[in-house]
Protein backbone atom coordinates (compact mmCIF):
# COMPACT_ATOMS: atom_id res chain seq x y z
CA UNK A 1 0.00 0.00 0.00
CA UNK A 2 1.15 3.80 -0.79
CA UNK A 3 2.82 4.60 2.51
CA UNK A 4 1.13 8.07 1.91
CA UNK A 5 -2.17 6.87 1.81
CA UNK A 6 -1.01 4.90 5.48
CA UNK A 7 -0.06 8.39 6.89
CA UNK A 8 -3.11 10.15 5.47
CA UNK A 9 -5.41 7.23 7.42
CA UNK A 10 -3.45 7.40 10.57
CA UNK A 11 -4.48 10.98 10.77
CA UNK A 12 -7.55 10.71 10.15
CA UNK A 13 -8.13 8.44 12.95
CA UNK A 14 -6.47 10.91 15.51
CA UNK A 15 -8.91 13.75 14.19
CA UNK A 16 -12.01 11.31 13.29
CA UNK A 17 -13.50 12.29 10.19
CA UNK A 18 -12.27 10.67 6.62
CA UNK A 19 -12.93 12.16 3.53
CA UNK A 20 -14.98 9.33 0.95
CA UNK A 21 -12.13 10.16 -1.72
CA UNK A 22 -9.61 9.28 0.80
CA UNK A 23 -7.92 12.66 0.62
CA UNK A 24 -7.34 14.18 3.83
CA UNK A 25 -7.95 17.70 5.33
CA UNK A 26 -7.49 17.81 9.09
CA UNK A 27 -10.34 18.26 10.73
CA UNK A 28 -8.76 20.99 13.03
CA UNK A 29 -6.84 22.98 9.78
CA UNK A 30 -7.82 26.46 9.04
CA UNK A 31 -10.88 28.85 8.38
CA UNK A 32 -12.03 30.68 5.14
CA UNK A 33 -13.41 34.24 5.39
CA UNK A 34 -15.95 33.34 3.47
CA UNK A 35 -18.99 32.90 5.57
CA UNK A 36 -22.29 34.48 5.31
CA UNK A 37 -23.43 37.31 7.97
CA UNK A 38 -27.13 36.56 8.85
CA UNK A 39 -29.30 34.84 11.46
CA UNK A 40 -28.85 31.98 14.26
CA UNK A 41 -31.43 29.33 13.82
CA UNK A 42 -32.64 27.19 16.47
CA UNK A 43 -35.48 25.07 16.01
CA UNK A 44 -38.51 24.63 18.27
CA UNK A 45 -38.28 21.65 20.58
CA UNK A 46 -42.50 20.60 21.05
CA UNK A 47 -43.55 18.99 23.28
CA UNK A 48 -43.66 15.40 23.56
CA UNK A 49 -47.32 14.31 22.32
CA UNK A 50 -49.44 11.46 21.47
CA UNK A 51 -48.58 11.77 17.73
CA UNK A 52 -45.47 12.28 15.19
CA UNK A 53 -44.46 15.71 15.88
CA UNK A 54 -42.11 17.92 12.99
CA UNK A 55 -40.17 20.08 13.89
CA UNK A 56 -40.27 23.39 11.35
CA UNK A 57 -36.80 25.42 12.66
CA UNK A 58 -36.60 29.14 11.27
CA UNK A 59 -34.91 32.19 12.05
CA UNK A 60 -35.96 33.31 14.92
CA UNK A 61 -32.48 34.86 17.54
CA UNK A 62 -30.69 37.30 16.22
CA UNK A 63 -26.97 37.80 17.00
CA UNK A 64 -24.52 40.63 16.81
CA UNK A 65 -22.47 40.51 13.53
CA UNK A 66 -19.42 38.02 13.93
CA UNK A 67 -17.01 37.69 11.00
CA UNK A 68 -13.90 38.51 9.81
CA UNK A 69 -12.52 41.04 11.61
CA UNK A 70 -10.10 43.65 11.21
CA UNK A 71 -6.59 42.67 13.71
CA UNK A 72 -6.01 44.85 16.68
CA UNK A 73 -2.92 46.35 16.07
CA UNK A 74 -0.34 46.40 18.79
CA UNK A 75 3.42 48.15 18.53
CA UNK A 76 5.07 45.00 20.15
CA UNK A 77 4.48 42.80 17.13
CA UNK A 78 7.20 43.26 14.99
CA UNK A 79 9.41 40.94 12.27
CA UNK A 80 10.41 38.72 15.30
CA UNK A 81 7.04 37.00 15.00
CA UNK A 82 7.39 32.99 13.39
CA UNK A 83 8.57 29.46 14.22
CA UNK A 84 11.18 28.73 16.76
CA UNK A 85 13.29 25.91 17.98
CA UNK A 86 12.93 25.45 21.63
CA UNK A 87 16.41 26.13 23.13
CA UNK A 88 18.30 22.50 24.37
CA UNK A 89 20.53 24.74 26.53
CA UNK A 90 18.47 26.49 28.41
CA UNK A 91 20.20 29.76 27.65
CA UNK A 92 17.66 31.56 25.03
CA UNK A 93 15.57 34.21 25.65
CA UNK A 94 12.62 33.49 27.88
CA UNK A 95 8.90 33.61 25.96
CA UNK A 96 5.68 32.52 28.28
CA UNK A 97 3.02 30.04 27.38
CA UNK A 98 -0.84 31.21 27.41
CA UNK A 99 -1.02 29.37 31.11
CA UNK A 100 2.59 31.22 32.30
CA UNK A 101 5.02 28.63 31.79
CA UNK A 102 8.35 29.87 30.76
CA UNK A 103 9.62 28.43 27.12
CA UNK A 104 13.51 29.35 26.09
CA UNK A 105 13.81 29.89 22.58
CA UNK A 106 16.43 29.27 20.59
CA UNK A 107 17.17 30.00 16.89
CA UNK A 108 14.39 30.91 14.26
CA UNK A 109 12.90 27.56 12.83
CA UNK A 110 14.40 27.48 9.21
CA UNK A 111 10.37 26.21 8.25
CA UNK A 112 8.77 29.36 5.90
CA UNK A 113 5.55 29.84 6.91
CA UNK A 114 3.50 30.63 2.97
CA UNK A 115 -0.08 31.43 4.48
CA UNK A 116 -1.88 31.78 8.05
CA UNK A 117 -5.02 31.02 9.24
CA UNK A 118 -6.44 32.41 12.23
CA UNK A 119 -10.29 31.11 13.26
CA UNK A 120 -12.56 30.64 15.94
CA UNK A 121 -13.33 26.76 17.23
CA UNK A 122 -16.55 27.31 18.68
CA UNK A 123 -19.62 29.58 18.21
CA UNK A 124 -18.78 31.33 21.31
CA UNK A 125 -15.78 32.70 19.78
CA UNK A 126 -13.61 31.96 23.03
CA UNK A 127 -10.94 28.79 21.98
CA UNK A 128 -9.07 29.77 18.49
CA UNK A 129 -6.71 27.98 16.31
CA UNK A 130 -3.86 29.23 14.21
CA UNK A 131 -3.15 27.29 10.95
CA UNK A 132 -0.34 27.27 8.91
CA UNK A 133 0.69 26.59 5.63
CA UNK A 134 4.74 26.21 5.48
CA UNK A 135 7.12 24.85 3.13
CA UNK A 136 8.07 21.08 3.68
CA UNK A 137 9.44 20.42 7.02
CA UNK A 138 11.53 16.74 8.08
CA UNK A 139 9.09 14.61 10.83
CA UNK A 140 9.24 10.80 11.98
CA UNK A 141 7.78 8.98 8.88
CA UNK A 142 5.83 6.50 11.27
CA UNK A 143 4.80 9.09 14.37
CA UNK A 144 4.61 12.11 12.57
CA UNK A 145 7.05 13.62 15.55
CA UNK A 146 9.60 16.32 14.66
CA UNK A 147 13.16 16.09 15.27
CA UNK A 148 13.27 19.19 17.49
CA UNK A 149 10.23 21.25 19.45
CA UNK A 150 9.07 24.15 17.35
CA UNK A 151 6.60 26.68 19.00
CA UNK A 152 4.98 29.70 17.75
CA UNK A 153 5.88 33.17 18.88
CA UNK A 154 3.58 36.15 18.78
CA UNK A 155 4.78 39.12 21.09
CA UNK A 156 6.13 37.88 23.84
CA UNK A 157 3.91 34.96 23.78
CA UNK A 158 5.07 31.56 23.06
CA UNK A 159 2.32 28.72 21.54
CA UNK A 160 3.30 24.92 21.56
CA UNK A 161 3.41 23.23 18.54
CA UNK A 162 -0.23 21.41 18.25
CA UNK A 163 0.19 19.08 15.16
CA UNK A 164 0.81 18.89 11.27
CA UNK A 165 0.26 17.40 8.18
CA UNK A 166 1.71 16.35 4.79
CA UNK A 167 3.24 13.61 2.99
CA UNK A 168 5.41 11.10 5.12
CA UNK A 169 8.75 12.27 6.33
CA UNK A 170 7.52 16.03 5.07
CA UNK A 171 4.98 17.84 6.49
CA UNK A 172 3.84 20.77 5.26
CA UNK A 173 0.60 22.26 7.84
CA UNK A 174 1.15 23.35 11.53
CA UNK A 175 -1.51 23.95 13.83
CA UNK A 176 -1.25 25.89 17.22
CA UNK A 177 -3.90 26.68 19.77
CA UNK A 178 -4.76 30.19 21.62
CA UNK A 179 -7.60 30.82 24.19
CA UNK A 180 -8.94 34.35 23.81
CA UNK A 181 -10.20 36.42 20.70
CA UNK A 182 -8.00 39.62 21.68
CA UNK A 183 -4.43 37.22 21.65
CA UNK A 184 -6.09 35.20 18.59
CA UNK A 185 -6.28 38.64 16.95
CA UNK A 186 -2.96 39.73 17.62
CA UNK A 187 -1.69 36.88 16.23
CA UNK A 188 -3.67 36.86 13.12
CA UNK A 189 -2.19 40.40 12.98
CA UNK A 190 1.46 39.31 13.46
CA UNK A 191 1.42 37.08 10.68
CA UNK A 192 -0.66 38.43 8.24
CA UNK A 193 -2.91 35.98 8.38
CA UNK A 194 -7.00 35.49 7.80
CA UNK A 195 -8.94 36.32 11.16
CA UNK A 196 -12.11 34.52 10.84
CA UNK A 197 -15.31 34.37 13.70
CA UNK A 198 -18.01 31.67 13.77
CA UNK A 199 -21.60 33.62 13.07
CA UNK A 200 -25.32 31.99 12.58
CA UNK A 201 -25.68 31.13 8.79
CA UNK A 202 -29.80 31.60 9.67
CA UNK A 203 -30.76 28.69 6.95
CA UNK A 204 -34.42 27.66 6.81
CA UNK A 205 -35.21 23.74 7.06
CA UNK A 206 -37.42 21.21 8.33
CA UNK A 207 -36.53 18.47 10.53
CA UNK A 208 -38.06 15.05 11.07
CA UNK A 209 -37.93 11.49 12.55
CA UNK A 210 -40.78 8.90 11.38
CA UNK A 211 -41.08 5.13 12.34
CA UNK A 212 -41.02 3.01 9.44
CA UNK A 213 -43.57 0.94 11.20
CA UNK A 214 -46.78 1.77 12.77
CA UNK A 215 -46.33 -0.62 15.54
CA UNK A 216 -42.80 -3.17 16.20
CA UNK A 217 -42.27 -6.40 18.19
CA UNK A 218 -40.06 -5.97 21.08
CA UNK A 219 -37.32 -8.90 19.10
CA UNK A 220 -37.15 -6.43 16.34
CA UNK A 221 -35.38 -3.88 15.01
CA UNK A 222 -37.10 -0.37 15.23
CA UNK A 223 -36.16 1.78 12.03
CA UNK A 224 -36.93 5.40 11.94
CA UNK A 225 -36.02 7.41 8.95
CA UNK A 226 -34.56 11.25 9.52
CA UNK A 227 -34.77 14.07 7.00
CA UNK A 228 -34.20 17.37 6.63
CA UNK A 229 -35.53 19.48 4.24
CA UNK A 230 -33.98 22.65 2.55
CA UNK A 231 -36.89 25.39 2.78
CA UNK A 232 -34.65 27.75 2.24
CA UNK A 233 -32.85 29.63 -1.12
CA UNK A 234 -29.63 29.10 -0.17
CA UNK A 235 -27.74 25.95 -0.50
CA UNK A 236 -27.72 24.30 3.06
CA UNK A 237 -24.01 22.57 3.24
CA UNK A 238 -22.90 20.21 6.33
CA UNK A 239 -21.17 17.17 7.23
CA UNK A 240 -22.28 13.48 6.96
CA UNK A 241 -20.47 10.80 8.94
CA UNK A 242 -17.35 10.96 10.82
CA UNK A 243 -18.48 9.36 13.94
CA UNK A 244 -20.22 6.13 13.20
CA UNK A 245 -16.68 3.98 13.77
CA UNK A 246 -18.40 2.15 16.73
CA UNK A 247 -21.67 0.54 18.45
CA UNK A 248 -22.95 3.38 16.42
CA UNK A 249 -23.72 6.58 14.56
CA UNK A 250 -23.15 8.89 17.34
CA UNK A 251 -24.08 12.04 15.17
CA UNK A 252 -28.01 11.11 16.07
CA UNK A 253 -28.75 11.05 19.62
CA UNK A 254 -32.15 10.31 21.77
CA UNK A 255 -33.82 10.69 24.61
CA UNK A 256 -36.76 8.44 25.78
CA UNK A 257 -39.46 8.21 27.73
CA UNK A 258 -41.71 4.60 27.99
CA UNK A 259 -45.60 5.37 28.84
CA UNK A 260 -44.91 8.87 29.00
CA UNK A 261 -43.72 9.13 32.22
CA UNK A 262 -40.74 6.36 32.48
CA UNK A 263 -37.36 7.28 31.56
CA UNK A 264 -35.58 5.10 29.25
CA UNK A 265 -31.75 3.62 29.53
CA UNK A 266 -29.57 4.54 27.25
CA UNK A 267 -27.72 1.22 26.43
CA UNK A 268 -25.28 2.11 23.70
CA UNK A 269 -22.51 3.52 23.74
CA UNK A 270 -20.99 6.92 22.36
CA UNK A 271 -17.67 6.04 21.73
CA UNK A 272 -16.39 5.87 18.60
CA UNK A 273 -13.03 6.27 16.37
CA UNK A 274 -14.52 8.72 13.40
CA UNK A 275 -15.46 7.21 10.20
CA UNK A 276 -16.00 8.36 6.85
CA UNK A 277 -17.68 11.48 6.13
CA UNK A 278 -18.48 13.71 3.57
CA UNK A 279 -19.92 17.25 2.67
CA UNK A 280 -23.45 17.46 1.97
CA UNK A 281 -24.77 19.78 -0.12
CA UNK A 282 -28.96 20.34 0.12
CA UNK A 283 -30.01 22.27 -2.80
CA UNK A 284 -33.42 24.65 -2.36
CA UNK A 285 -36.16 22.29 -2.24
CA UNK A 286 -34.55 19.11 -1.12
CA UNK A 287 -34.62 16.41 0.98
CA UNK A 288 -31.70 14.16 2.48
CA UNK A 289 -32.74 11.32 4.27
CA UNK A 290 -31.21 8.42 6.42
CA UNK A 291 -32.44 5.50 8.38
CA UNK A 292 -31.48 4.54 11.49
CA UNK A 293 -32.13 1.76 14.21
CA UNK A 294 -33.34 2.97 17.88
CA UNK A 295 -32.31 -0.67 18.86
CA UNK A 296 -28.89 0.91 19.12
CA UNK A 297 -29.67 3.53 21.60
CA UNK A 298 -33.14 1.20 23.73
CA UNK A 299 -33.65 -2.00 24.66
CA UNK A 300 -37.60 -2.28 23.65
CA UNK A 301 -37.88 -4.76 25.76
CA UNK A 302 -41.19 -3.90 27.07
CA UNK A 303 -44.86 -3.11 24.90
CA UNK A 304 -45.74 0.36 25.40
CA UNK A 305 -45.27 3.89 24.18
CA UNK A 306 -41.93 5.09 23.73
CA UNK A 307 -42.28 9.35 23.63
CA UNK A 308 -38.76 10.31 21.57
CA UNK A 309 -37.29 13.28 21.49
CA UNK A 310 -34.25 12.81 18.29
CA UNK A 311 -31.34 15.14 17.03
CA UNK A 312 -28.57 15.40 14.58
CA UNK A 313 -25.55 17.05 14.61
CA UNK A 314 -24.85 19.59 12.06
CA UNK A 315 -21.91 21.46 11.27
CA UNK A 316 -22.54 23.90 8.54
CA UNK A 317 -19.68 24.68 5.96
CA UNK A 318 -19.38 26.99 3.23
CA UNK A 319 -21.41 24.97 0.52
CA UNK A 320 -18.41 23.29 -1.90
CA UNK A 321 -18.31 20.55 -4.27
CA UNK A 322 -15.20 19.01 -3.30
CA UNK A 323 -13.94 16.96 -0.10
CA UNK A 324 -11.29 19.80 0.26
CA UNK A 325 -14.16 22.01 2.27
CA UNK A 326 -14.54 19.69 5.20
CA UNK A 327 -11.97 21.57 6.95
CA UNK A 328 -12.53 23.82 10.27
CA UNK A 329 -11.72 26.77 7.52
CA UNK A 330 -14.95 26.40 6.16
CA UNK A 331 -17.00 25.76 9.37
CA UNK A 332 -19.25 29.08 9.37
CA UNK A 333 -21.56 27.14 12.84
CA UNK A 334 -22.15 24.46 14.84
CA UNK A 335 -26.21 22.96 16.05
CA UNK A 336 -28.57 20.35 15.91
CA UNK A 337 -32.08 19.55 13.80
CA UNK A 338 -34.03 17.82 15.83
CA UNK A 339 -37.83 16.47 16.50
CA UNK A 340 -40.31 14.40 18.72
CA UNK A 341 -42.05 11.14 17.50
CA UNK A 342 -43.36 8.18 19.17
CA UNK A 343 -42.73 4.66 18.68
CA UNK A 344 -45.28 1.91 19.45
CA UNK A 345 -43.83 -1.55 20.82
CA UNK A 346 -46.66 -4.35 20.84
Amino acid sequence: MDPDKNERRRRLLRTGCKPTNDRLRPRESGAEATALQTLRVRGPVPELGRRLIHSLLFAAISFPAFGQNEPVKDPDLTSSNGLYYVSATGTGQTLHAPDGTAIEIGERAEIKILKAYVFANNNANTDFQVWLNTDDYPVHPKTGAMPKTVVLRIGGHAYWYGGGGGKTGNYNEMQFAIHGREEAELAANGLSGNFVLRKPPGYRFFSQFVPTKTEFQTNEPVLVRFSIENLDDRIIAFQNGGQQRGYRDNQYGFRAMFNWDQPVADIGSPENFGGLCQLVNLQPGKTFESEIDLKKWFAFDKAGTYAIHGFFALEFHTPDHTVDSLSSRSLLWSDYASADFTVIVK
